[in-house]
């Protein structure tokens, strides 16, 4: 009867960690977001561990690329995603000199503070306090003649699925109306 006990309370352990697991797996990165998108083609490199959402690309011309650190020049792609584990380093002196002179968009998602240390020089973004009313999605691009600044999905209280579909439909609508009007310049 003790055997049986042991082996009754083993499986309850092992079915709880499973459900643990599997739970805790898909809690933030792979959550599917469907986007549509009519426009002119967009390649967006992504500097993330994981924690961005499956992207279901319904007959969208948009190319998601996993960059690295080596990659922020911004001479293969239209525009820069990052995520919050990399918001540290992307705000050191080396990077946020890169980050304003690659003149494409550059996006963070779900900073909680302000972006001003991803493209100025001494300040780190782990000495910025939390801003309220922070946006999802924040994005900036200095370009030669102006830097244009974009805060998608203001306001919010909770990152729900139908969040991170506007929030990332919007981006691509700044996108794709950036890359429009940098044409219309040349």
């Amino acid at each position: 009867m003790k055997k049986k006990w042991i082996g009754i309370m083993a499986m309850i352990v092992f079915i709880g960690i499973t459900s643990f697991a599997v739970l805790s797996n898909g809690s933030e990165g792979n959550a599917k977001v469907t986007l549509s998108y009519q426009g002119v083609p967009l390649t967006i490199g992504v500097l993330s561990d994981n924690s961005l959402p499956d992207f279901d690309l319904e007959e969208a011309d948009v190319t998601f690329e996993t960059v690295t650190f080596s990659d922020l020049t911004g001479s293969n792609v239209d525009a820069y995603l990052f995520t919050k584990e990399h918001f540290d380093v992307l705000s050191e002196d080396k990077y946020s000199q890169i980050l304003s002179e690659n003149g494409v968009p550059n996006f963070f998602v779900d900073p909680k503070k302000e972006v001003m240390p991803f493209y100025l020089e001494n300040l780190l973004y782990s000495d910025v306090p939390e801003a309220d009313n922070q946006a999802y999605i924040e994005g900036f691009a200095v370009l030669e003649d102006e830097t244009k600044s974009w805060a998608i999905s203001e306001s919010y209280e909770d990152v729900t699925d139908e969040l991170k579909t506007t929030a990332y439909q919007s981006m691509l609508h700044v996108l794709k109306t950036h890359k429009e009007q940098e044409f219309l310049k040349q």
